[in-house]
Parts: structure tokens; C-alpha cells; sequence
């Protein structure tokens, strides 16, 4: 069954009314738009966070050691509500030419809208966790094993989504324009997912993570990215992998074949 044959198991502690209204706001922010690509299928913000929901349901049933030290309970509603404040500052594409400069502006607006949506939830222990978890979101402290995976997972969607539908390399002719996209969209990946190799404490789950990691950078080369011009990015992911069990000498190049 396909991600999108199924719907995420969590359900959010909130009235049914409030879920209907705030998943049909999240059904209407349209994802993708303004940016120097177009994408050959429309996606919406609710669509994102149930593709994100349902790959965190597979890491934590394949990946046990992740799942045993992240805190799963507090890792759903703080994918549900990640992208609740685009509700009123929308979605702020990264291939938007202006994307740097927009994004502070864009981001105080999210931060403004969360709150005032969050003033609907009568429960003020609802409440209050929402904006606790939607706190530690925005500060991802190189700790916090939850925000780190939320937001690795956040990304890796975007990135499968925008390989798909967006820049597929076997759709980009040209090689430095390929290359280029390419090496925007695997750098966005690997800056949550070292995020989150860090953050995790115990060998065997950084283990995890790293499959998890070089999984989605061989889906790549599924799209028309050739291995050369992975192989960089796919450099890092194993210089990660030498500091498990050598964690003071890390100091030459290898490659994942």
C-alpha cells in the first residue's frame, strides 16, 4: 500500500469540529507556488502532513532503536501542527526567487498566525502543549531528538514530492542547472538529517538514522541524478558513518557503493 492508498493513524486531541476546520485551512494552502519550477501536480499543505505522519508511523515501526529513544507521543501533534501557521502566512516555496530575503517576514507571520489559532483550543492544557511543541519546533535545540526527526521528516517529504514533480534530473537537460538543483535540494536534506544524527545518543539508533538518510539519497538516482553526481552528499553521509565508531579521527574521504 502507497502512502498516499492510507491515511495516519494519529488522531489529534482536539473537538472534531476544530480538526475538520483546521485540516480543510490546511487542504487550501497550496504548496509549490511561485517558485522558478513549476510542479507537474498540485500539493497542499494537509496532503504534506499526512505524508509526513505516515513516514513517521514507518520509522517507528522498522527503525526499533529510534523508536525506543525518541518520544513518538510528542513527535505526531508536532508534525500535525508544524505547519499550522501558513494557514495565514502560506507556503513559501524554497525555489522562490526571492526565497532568503522572504523568508523572516514569512516565518514572524507563521509565528503570529499559530497563535492565534491556537486561541481556539478551549482546553488550556491542549493549549499550552501546542504552543510548548510548537516552540521547540521553531528552536530545534541540537538535543531535542523530537524536533530534529520532525523536522528531517519535514524535509524528507519535500524533497521525495520535488524529485518526483518538480526537478526530476531526467526532466533537466541541462547538467549545471540539474546539478544545481540538486545540490540545493540535498543540502536542505542533510542539514535536518545531521540535525538528527546528532541529536540521537545511542550507537545502534545513529545506525538507523543513517540508512534512513542515505535511502533518500539513493532515491535520486531513481530520478535521473547519476551516482557521480550524488556522490559528494553521499560522502558526507559516510564520513557521519566513521565517527560511530571513531569518533576522534575522522580524517579521509570514502564512498557508499
Amino acid at each position: 500500500m502507497t502512502t498516499a492508498e492510507r491515511f495516519p493513524a494519529y488522531n489529534p486531541p482536539i473537538p472534531d469540529n476544530l480538526r475538520i476546520e483546521y485540516e480543510k485551512q490546511l487542504g487550501k494552502i497550496i504548496r509549490w507556488k511561485g517558485g522558478i519550477l513549476p510542479s507537474s501536480r498540485e500539493e497542499n499543505d494537509l496532503e504534506h502532513t499526512r505524508e509526513m505522519l505516515i513516514i513517521l508511523e514507518n520509522i517507528e515501526d522498522n527503525c526499533t532503536n529510534i523508536a525506543s529513544e525518541v518520544d513518538f507521543t510528542a513527535v505526531y501533534p508536532m508534525a500535525y501542527i508544524h505547519d499550522a501557521g501558513e494557514i495565514y502566512a502560506g507556503d513559501l516555496a524554497l525555489t522562490h526567487p526571492n526565497h532568503h530575503s522572504l523568508k523572516p517576514q514569512v516565518k514572524r507571520r507563521e509565528r503570529a498566525g499559530f497563535r492565534l489559532l491556537t486561541k481556539s483550543l478551549e482546553d488550556e492544557y491542549t493549549r499550552n502543549l501546542a504552543r510548548e511543541l510548537y516552540r521547540k519546533l521553531e528552536q530545534k535545540a541540537p538535543t531535542d531528538k523530537e524536533s530534529q526527526l520532525v523536522d528531517f521528516v519535514d524535509k524528507v517529504q519535500a524533497v521525495r514530492f520535488g524529485i518526483d514533480h518538480v526537478y526530476p534530473g531526467n526532466r533537466m537537460v541541462n547538467a549545471q542547472d540539474r546539478v544545481a538543483h540538486l545540490d540545493l535540494t540535498a543540502n536542505v536534506l542533510l542539514k535536518p538529517a545531521e540535525g538528527l544524527f546528532r541529536a540521537l545518543k545511542y550507537p545502534h539508533s545513529k545506525k538507523e538514522a543513517l540508512g534512513l538518510i542515505q535511502k533518500e539519497l539513493e532515491r535520486f538516482t531513481t530520478k535521473g541524478y547519476s551516482i557521480k553526481e550524488m556522490q559528494p552528499h553521499l560522502n558526507k553521509v559516510y564520513l557521519w558513518s566513521l565517527e560511530i565508531n571513531h569518533p576522534q579521527s575522522i580524517a579521509t574521504k570514502g564512498e557508499i557503493r
